[in-house]
């Protein structure tokens, strides 16, 4: 059976990766805010908050195959 990769000590060394999600979660959310008082929705919106999700999606995958890595 697959030993579990996410230990005490995988999570204290990928709790690095926290601080740039929490960054990118803070960054949607003035974004969002922006947008509720008076920034139209745009196509100029749409590749800002994609780029931003692609972003978060690209850092919790590192994020799962250092923790991989870490374990292996």
């Amino acid at each position: 059976m697959k030993p579990d990769i996410w230990t005490e000590d995988t999570m204290l060394d990928i709790s690095v990766n926290v601080v740039p999600m929490v960054v990118l979660v803070a960054f949607v959310v003035l974004f969002l805010g922006v947008t509720h008082w008076g920034m139209e929705l745009s196509l100029l919106t749409a590749v800002m908050f994609g780029l931003i999700l692609v972003m978060g999606v690209i850092l919790a995958y590192v994020t799962y195959l250092a923790a991989v890595k870490i374990e292996g």
